[in-house]
């Protein structure tokens, strides 16, 4: 990859900004009252456990603390920013309304590095390359400097996440991002299942793939994982339950894959990817997969963002991968849950490559 001079940091520079405002931390109590003091504390998302369990488990040379109402971790190579945000989209039909998010990026510290171009930002291809092997969040470029990001729903009391699954998903997402930006590291990536075993088993993709067959949506599973396949267009008044009740064209269809698989960093699990029906060729492909990764972490799809959307060249479709460590499943993860969240994610992202498809042709 050809390198520029890099430029210099300008007012604007987040990663200059988190460590203008940054006051460290120096015990669990002094975490949790920083977190409590912040405007957005009453929103839902125990930001102060976490920021507990961050100081906790910093490792050498980390240093954890607050830069006004954000949570940060600065390690080697890295800067972790932790936000409590205003929800920007309501809720979808039948879901319960969203109380706040909660986004975390993980910003590359190091203008020299693989991924920072010496601050030109990535081509589409080189993003829709670098996200293919997502974890749980994807690279994104923001004022000359990569990120990976995530974004977190966090719904109404009635529905509440279990805090405890909560701050499993935001560990998750500031492992891999730091992990990506971590000296001698390649990026984030997931390969074959490894000599401990995923904790979901047969059993586990059997009754997931039940579930689903009594709802008239064609599946199967085994060993190797499950797959399901279902309409990425949906008509109007129809709704999962629904799905087999009108004609099914497998050209319009999308497909889900869920498999056993171990992560560089968070270990063995699982590896999610949805692929959508559309076809986009060349250059459109990788340039709706990065649009759709910027409007996943500005909220616009109303679930949570813990993977990334790329561009196969081969397959000319889009696909969204994330991975899931076996301890989650410990926590009440719910295969279920995650199934439905990618049928909606699927009727979002059609609707919305088609748009800017159509924009581009213009």
């Amino acid at each position: 990859m050809l390198r520029e001079e890099p430029v210099a940091h300008e007012a604007d520079d987040p990663v200059a900004r988190l460590k203008d405002g940054f006051v460290p931390i120096r015990s669990t109590d002094e975490a949790a009252s920083f977190a409590r003091a912040g405007t957005h504390s009453s929103c839902g998302v125990p930001l102060d456990l976490f920021a507990q369990r961050l100081w906790r488990e910093r490792r050498t040379g980390e240093s954890v603390g607050f830069s006004g109402n954000t949570l940060v971790l600065l390690a080697e190579g890295v800067a972790v920013a932790v936000s409590v945000l205003p929800p920007l989209v309501r809720a979808a039909a039948g879901m319960r309304p969203i109380e706040s998010a909660a986004e975390v990026l993980c910003w590359q510290d190091d203008f020299f590095s693989a991924f920072s171009c010496a601050g030109r930002a990535f081509s589409p291809e080189a993003l829709s390359r670098a996200n293919e092997g997502a974890a749980a969040g994807s690279l994104i470029v923001r004022s000359g400097r990569c990120a990976v990001g995530s974004r977190l729903f966090h719904r109404s009391a009635k529905g509440r996440w279990k805090d405890a699954l909560f701050l499993e998903f935001l560990s998750e997402a500031v492992d891999s991002g730091r992990a990506f930006f971590s000296p001698g590291s390649e990026g984030t990536g997931c390969a074959a299942p490894d000599p401990i075993p995923s904790a979901w088993g047969e059993g586990d993709f059997d009754m997931l793939a039940w579930t689903f067959r009594s709802r008239g949506l064609p599946c199967g599973a085994g060993p190797d994982g499950f797959r399901i396949t279902f309409p990425a267009e949906v008509p109007d008044g129809a709704a999962p339950d629904l799905f087999g009740a009108y004609p099914r064209d497998p050209r319009l269809e999308a497909a889900l894959s869920i498999r056993p698989a171990s992560h560089g960093t968070l270990g063995p699990g699982l590896v999610v990817t949805l692929e959508l029906p559309v076809r986009l060729a060349g250059k459109k492909g990788a340039v709706a997969a990065a649009a759709l990764n910027e409007l996943e972490m500005e909220g616009r799809c109303d679930d949570f963002h813990l993977g990334a959307w790329s561009a196969s060249p081969e397959r000319k479709k889009l696909s969204y991968t994330s991975f899931f460590p076996n301890r989650l499943k410990a926590k009440g993860f719910s295969l279920e849950t995650l199934v439905l969240a990618s049928i909606r994610r699927a009727e979002w992202a059609e609707r919305t490559a088609k748009e800017m498809a159509a924009t581009q042709s213009r």
